[in-house]
């Protein structure tokens, strides 16, 4: 595990990881429960947007 003070020295994976993640959930035409940790949101708005979009156009 990174130590906080050492995070925004490492690559953030968050983005890739989520798209990997929705891919699936429209692939397999099932839909998830996000929760999404301020700082991720702070770091990385377009996330959050991407999970909403992605969400309500499947129901």
């Amino acid at each position: 595990m990174i130590p906080f003070a050492d995070r925004d020295r490492y690559e953030s994976r968050v983005a890739r990881n989520i798209d990997a993640v929705l891919a699936l959930l429209v692939e397999s035409g099932y839909r998830g429960t996000f929760f999404v940790l301020t700082r991720n949101a702070e770091h990385h708005p377009e996330i959050v947007r991407r999970i909403a979009d992605t969400t309500t156009a499947s129901q």
